[in-house]
């Protein structure tokens, strides 16, 4: 077996990925956003009241982690928390009008650095790719989900 650590899927997959949040920071910076933030506001114009497990969950990451992504936006004014009134121990995340008025920008720097980043790609090239990407994605999940063996 040939193996190239230089040319492979996983190889691709980070680098894109570090170039990506290297653009999303530099373009959100003068939000006092970064590109590990915007995820939650792109939540909470879906599910606005969303829990902190519930953000945590959908985003893939710890409650710590959310934790501190929302004190961040709550000191950025983008959100604030409120007590969950059916769950004492919960507490729900909720936009505010700063954090409402700036979805448009948001949503056009973030369409702008996913642009750059199928640029020279058909639409029908596009799509195939986010399909292939999906099913390796899946791929990585289920590998995990067994007993760990690949």
């Amino acid at each position: 077996m040939n193996i190239r650590l230089d040319d492979n899927i996983a190889r691709w997959a980070a680098a894109i990925y570090r170039r990506q949040v290297a653009l999303m920071n530099r373009r959100l910076e003068p939000y006092d956003l970064g590109s590990g933030r915007f995820p939650y506001l792109f939540f909470l114009y879906r599910q606005d009241g969303a829990t902190l497990g519930e953000l945590a969950e959908s985003l893939v990451v710890d409650k710590g982690g959310a934790t501190r992504a929302i004190d961040r936006l709550e000191k950025s004014g983008y959100v604030r928390r409120a007590p969950d009134p059916d769950d004492g121990r919960s507490v729900r995340v909720f936009l505010t009008d700063r954090g409402r008025q700036i979805r448009p920008e948001l949503e056009r720097v973030v369409a702008e650095v996913l642009a750059l980043l199928v640029e020279g790609l058909s639409a029908e090239e596009q799509e195939r790719l986010r399909s292939l990407m999906g099913r390796v994605a899946a791929n990585a999940v289920n590998a995990l989900k067994g007993d760990g063996t690949i």
